[in-house]
């Protein structure tokens, strides 16, 4: 996924068989992709997080915190790093304890600074559409 003056572009990259499928905005629905840059990227939006308000919840790690909302018995808490801009625990769930989703992010200091998309030179370049019945 790319953002480009302020527009998204979907595409699939699949190294092992060198192809770069481009996903239209009419099928981001089925690839479970909202359009949104900042839900995909950050995995919430950091508005969202800057508007909830800060929890009494205490946080080990340095530089960040936690921010929690809650509306008709569902709840939202994300402990957010300051110093990163990034989210390093995201929990939703409700109160009657029938659903909850914890998404951990581990931040690696060995991450590659090559990305997929950008060596792609050679690649085959297909449309979703050519893989739907």
């Amino acid at each position: 996924m790319t953002f480009e003056n302020n527009k998204v572009q979907l595409e699939y990259i699949d190294t092992v068989n060198k192809i770069r499928i481009s996903i239209p905005p009419t099928d981001y629905g089925n690839v479970n992709f909202d359009g949104s840059w900042e839900n995909s990227y950050f995995l919430v939006d950091p508005k969202l997080v800057k508007a909830m308000p800060m929890s009494k919840r205490v946080s080990n790690v340095p530089n960040a915190v936690w921010y929690e909302r809650e509306k008709n018995g569902a709840f939202q808490r994300v402990l957010w790093d300051e110093q990163r801009q990034i989210p390093l625990i995201i929990e939703n769930g409700d109160k009657a304890s029938s659903s909850y989703r914890l998404i951990e992010i581990q931040v690696s200091n060995k991450l590659s600074k090559e990305t997929p998309w950008k060596n792609t030179k050679g690649y085959a370049q297909k449309e979703y559409s050519d893989f739907l019945d």
